[in-house]
């Protein structure tokens, strides 16, 4: 949002479309790296049809990121400084979520550490992602469903804490 304060001032439009841009914009990055990660895995024949169940993943996953971003923006116009403590959280949350080991690596080394990787939201999203495209393992209908409800949720969540403190945004930037 800062970076489109002088925008915001001068045209008349809602505050939430940079926000939404830079969403959509982040999503074609992940289809075309996901193209990729098809043609390398129909090369290497680890091809399943669990691969259709990453569809509903990805739109948890997108309308998930785009509630946190949704309320991060709002924190960040109202308080600067919040840029550089989520910068050093996401970067923690980073390795706290099994995106470069296995999950099963937490399990029984530290009760807490463990605890902490599978409360994490975004462990849920990279886990069930890890197993439909690498381990063509398909997860249970509840997860699926689980995933796109708390998306949408974090999304509703997200766009009404957005709208209630975005009104004066205009002004702040």
């Amino acid at each position: 949002l800062k970076s489109n304060g002088e925008l915001l001032k001068k045209v008349q439009f809602p505050a939430w479309a940079p926000i939404l841009g830079a969403s959509i914009v982040q999503l074609i990055q992940v289809l075309l790296e996901l193209t990729v990660l098809v043609l390398m895995f129909l090369w290497l024949r680890n091809v399943g049809w669990t691969w259709i169940l990453a569809i509903p993943i990805l739109i948890g996953t997108a309308l998930f990121a785009q509630g946190i971003g949704l309320v991060l923006s709002i924190i960040n116009a109202r308080f600067g400084d919040v840029m550089y403590i989520v910068a050093v959280v996401l970067s923690a949350l980073y390795f706290l979520t099994p995106v470069l080991y296995p999950i099963s690596m937490v399990d029984g080394q530290n009760e807490l550490l463990s605890l902490v990787v599978k409360l994490n939201p975004m462990s849920w999203y990279v886990q069930s992602m890890h197993d439909v495209m690498y381990s063509l393992i398909a997860p249970s209908a509840a997860v699926v469903v689980a995933l796109l409800v708390g998306g949408f949720l974090t999304f509703w969540a997200g766009l009404a804490i957005f709208s209630r403190w975005s009104e004066d945004i205009g002004e702040l930037l």
